[in-house]
């Protein structure tokens, strides 16, 4: 079974975080930096307050074409809850929709 440690091992630990002010013209330079799918978003303090995910940009993005100079905070996902190291690789994101 992939786990979530599984895939930390191959891809790192390095977490790249995003702040809920910074613009979502700056978190999708982010994501392509460092191909990856999602930011974690902390406040000034380091402490997580969401989530942002390509799929929450491409859903802004439909809906309003202008949205590149909104906050990260308008459409991150709030709150994510952390998985645990061992858990599945697909009960992490199966928990995070299920708390939309």
């Amino acid at each position: 079974m992939l786990t979530v440690s599984t895939i930390l091992a191959r891809k790192g630990v390095k977490v790249i975080v995003v702040r809920p002010d910074q613009s979502l013209r700056e978190a999708l330079a982010t994501l392509a930096e460092h191909s990856i799918g999602a930011l974690l978003v902390v406040d000034g303090a380091g402490a997580l307050v969401g989530i942002l995910s390509e799929r929450d940009i491409v859903r802004e993005a439909v809906k309003n074409e202008k949205f590149f100079d909104k906050p990260v905070s308008s459409i991150m996902t709030v709150t994510p809850r952390p998985a645990a190291i061992r858990r599945g690789a697909l009960q992490p994101s199966q928990t995070i929709g299920a708390s939309r």
